[in-house]
């Protein structure tokens, strides 16, 4: 745990996250390795980097909920407002 109880927070922080990632004690993408780092944000108040996570959070359930309405209406065949006929949304 980092500083005032918030793990995101301390200067091992970032090689620890790297290290849980790479050894897959990381659920979310366990089965998605290995990974390469591309991206780290550094923030000097905690304040400002729980707004963050927070907003990239919210914003990654916006994004997913887009990406599951239009695969479902791309399984659909929904074009221009309608449902093309001879559609349907059981598996085959």
């Amino acid at each position: 745990m980092g500083v005032g109880g918030y793990d995101g927070l301390g200067e091992d922080y970032k090689k620890k996250r790297i290290t849980q990632h790479k050894n897959g004690e990381v659920k979310s993408i366990r089965n998605r390795r290995p990974l390469e780092l591309i991206h780290c944000e550094i923030y000097l108040k905690e304040f400002d980097a729980r707004r963050r996570e927070r907003f990239l959070k919210i914003t990654e359930i916006k994004c997913l909920l887009k990406m599951q309405i239009k695969d479902l209406l791309a399984e659909i065949n929904w074009r221009g407002g309608r449902v093309v006929e001879g559609a349907t949304l059981e598996k085959s």
